[in-house]
């Protein structure tokens, strides 16, 4: 199951696809954003803008999709306070759906949101665009009850942020990127394997390509691999362990210099 910006999508093993519901734009939402997440028989996503016109070009919405293609609107953002233009994935965690906006809050920084299928939605954390960094935009992991996100700019050094957020609501700075060889502006989500989590940064690294990197929960940073164009460049997704391999993409660089589909051993 997958998105395109305008449709929820199903393909089979053989490669036969069916679109599972097309988006009319407005009220409905606009910009599909995945990846989905599965829960009780439904897969739910988020749409960047349409929703409440309260936003020049709507808010953004979250929706649920049954396999057969029935749909629904489960939230839509109201914009300010309530968070506007939620770019990352949705994920389960205990029962609710866990996510990020890229814009809102109390400082316009981003904000992580919880939600329920029944639509009661709460704020978890608003970033500050100080230390905490601004502009969340990938898919939020989560490890023992601690939430894991990548904010794409601000920090100390304003090159983007990892942090934890504990079931408390207390936020962590876990790594702040410095443009240097660690990279600079983690646009993907994050997963976590073993107590470590994995991701990519968009630009930085030695040829300024962008990297994939390992952060341990205690902060300590490691750059596993850096692109040099040939390869890819600007890895903006997320990344998926399959048997032991990352696997993930790039937007750009490759033979055509149009992006790459990698496979990477840590």
């Amino acid at each position: 199951y997958g998105t395109t910006t305008t449709a929820t999508f199903a393909v089979n093993a053989s490669g036969q696809e069916r679109v599972l519901h097309q988006l009319a734009g407005g009220p409905d939402g606009d910009v599909e954003q995945g990846p989905l997440a599965y829960f009780k028989g439904e897969l739910y996503g988020a749409t960047q803008l349409g929703g409440l016109n309260t936003c020049s070009s709507g808010c953004g919405t979250v929706y649920a999709v049954t396999p057969s293609g029935a749909q629904h609107t489960v939230y839509r953002f109201k914009g300010k306070h309530d968070g506007i233009v939620p770019q990352g994935g949705l994920i389960v965690v205990n029962g609710a759906l866990y996510g990020t906006t890229s814009y809102g809050g109390t400082h316009d920084a981003g904000t992580v949101y919880r939600i329920t299928p029944s639509s009661q939605k709460q704020i978890v954390y608003e970033f500050t665009n100080n230390d905490d960094g601004s502009y969340p935009t990938g898919t939020l992991a989560v490890s023992n009850g601690t939430l894991y996100v990548s904010a794409r700019y601000g920090g100390a050094h304003s090159y983007g942020t990892i942090l934890a957020i504990a079931p408390s609501g207390k936020a962590t700075v876990l790594h702040a990127f410095s443009s240097g060889s660690d990279g600079r502006g983690p646009n993907g989500g994050l997963v976590v394997r073993k107590g470590i989590l994995y991701g990519t940064t968009a630009e930085g690294g030695r040829s300024d390509d962008g990297t994939i990197f390992t952060l341990t929960k205690t902060g300590r940073e490691h750059v596993l691999y850096a692109f040099h164009g040939r390869d890819g460049a600007t890895p903006l997704a997320g990344l998926a362990f399959v048997n032991g391999m990352l696997y993930g993409t790039t937007f750009g660089g490759g033979s055509a210099g149009k992006g790459t589909i990698f496979r990477f051993r840590p």
